[in-house]
């Protein structure tokens, strides 16, 4: 399967692009700003990953992954709003769209391990 295919992959790169290009980190840059970006980094990585191995569990794994960096990336930028570290008119749009990726990979893990 291509990550290409798969619409959480799409959004999860959609996530990475406006974080990015959208989120401006206005205090504690160094450690805020390179965890904020591997995390969200980590997302699609881990869906094209998972989506290139062999079989239902490999790709589950690689999801579980996504799912957990999804949340890491919401907490930080929620961190970085509530400490006024993180600035930007889309930082609402963009914590919502993390839920939506955080959902769709739940929703995905749930199907590829039904089919274990």
């Amino acid at each position: 399967m291509r990550c290409e295919s798969l619409e959480v992959w799409r959004r999860a790169m959609e996530l990475a692009e406006r974080i990015y290009r959208d989120i401006e980190v206005v205090r504690g840059e160094g450690d805020l700003a390179r965890q904020l970006r591997a995390a969200v980094v980590s997302i699609a990585s881990n869906i094209a990953e998972g989506a290139e191995r062999e079989g239902d569990a490999e790709f589950a794994h690689f999801l579980s992954f996504a799912s957990g960096s999804c949340a890491e990336v919401e907490c930080q930028l929620r961190l970085g709003m509530r400490f006024g570290a993180l600035r930007g008119r889309a930082l609402p749009e963009v914590i919502v769209l993390g839920q939506e990726v955080g959902w769709m990979l739940r929703a995905l893990g749930r199907r590829v391990r039904g089919g274990l």
